[in-house]
């Protein structure tokens, strides 16, 4: 039977693509080519993607704690940081909301500066577990490449100021970042019996 640390992982990932595309899919002028969707946070009904956000953090603070050593703080910090992420708003960017002011203010630089530290630690929770993965080759290039994958697209968003490749790479590395999340919590699981058999014949 899954834990609640495996369903947290997987519905972390399913929570906030279904919930956010299904907000950028019934909102005016929002753009998936151009739009990021933390700037739905920025609607009349902005506190859907507000609590997406900080709904998943918790997800992955619950997904990662089973986890040991770095990375279980590692996702914690990264769970910590969607939730914080949530909680302040984003600057318009990209022509959204239309007629919305650009102009930066504390909270649309706290919400992209506590994204970026949540990014960086979950790519360093991959490459962890890509270093601890050596017995098994094929996972540990999975983490590897999920990492590189992941940060590489989080700099083309930043890197581009919101350009349609930039988003694109960006959803790439997002989407495979999920199913990572999805599949190192179910290795996590099968790995339990054989650990407590272990401690068991101690």
């Amino acid at each position: 039977m899954p834990g609640i640390s495996t369903v947290a992982a997987y519905g972390a990932g399913v929570l906030y693509v279904a919930v956010g595309l299904t907000n950028a899919l019934l909102t005016p002028g929002f753009d998936l080519s151009r739009h990021s969707l933390s700037l739905l946070c920025l609607t009349s009904a902005g506190w859907v993607q507000s609590a997406n956000l900080i709904g998943t953090g918790l997800l992955v603070v619950v997904a990662g704690w089973p986890r040991r050593g770095a990375v279980r703080w590692l996702l914690a910090a990264y769970g910590v940081a969607l939730a914080a992420s949530g909680l302040m708003v984003p600057d318009p960017m990209g022509g959204f909301p239309p007629g919305a002011d650009p102009t930066a203010t504390w909270h649309g630089i706290g919400h992209f500066a506590a994204g970026g530290l949540g990014f960086v630690c979950l790519a360093a929770a991959m490459a962890v577990t890509g270093v601890r993965r050596t017995k098994s080759l094929g996972r540990s290039v999975f983490s590897w490449v999920s990492a590189v994958v992941f940060l590489a697209g989080f700099f083309a968003l930043a890197g581009t100021g919101g350009s349609t490749a930039g988003i694109l790479a960006f959803w790439v590395g997002l989407l495979l970042s999920w199913v990572w999340l999805a599949w190192s919590s179910s290795l996590v699981l099968d790995n339990e019996p054989v650990a407590k058999a272990s401690r068991a014949h101690q």
